[in-house]
């Protein structure tokens, strides 16, 4: 998960700071310790902490095209 605000408040199993990550969980999660904002967290403590969860996909290099067809037997009301 990442905080929008860049900073951690987590302190439960995963944080930075617990003593669960091990070299081998760093490397496969590609996860640097660091207050960052972005951090781990079991399932179980999302559900008990998280009251609101808003997901914001990164639309980097998406494009929106319009085109004009030709012929169209579509009423114009829609």
């Amino acid at each position: 998960m990442r905080n929008p605000w860049g900073r951690e408040t987590y302190h439960g199993a995963y944080s930075d700071e617990n003593e669960a990550w091990t070299s081998d969980l760093l490397d496969e999660a590609n996860h640097e310790i660091g207050n960052d904002g972005i951090f781990f967290m079991p399932v179980e403590d999302y559900h008990r902490q998280i009251e609101t969860t808003f997901i914001n996909m990164d639309t980097t290099g998406w494009f929106q095209s319009y085109f004009l067809m030709l012929d169209d037997s579509t009423p114009a009301d829609g």
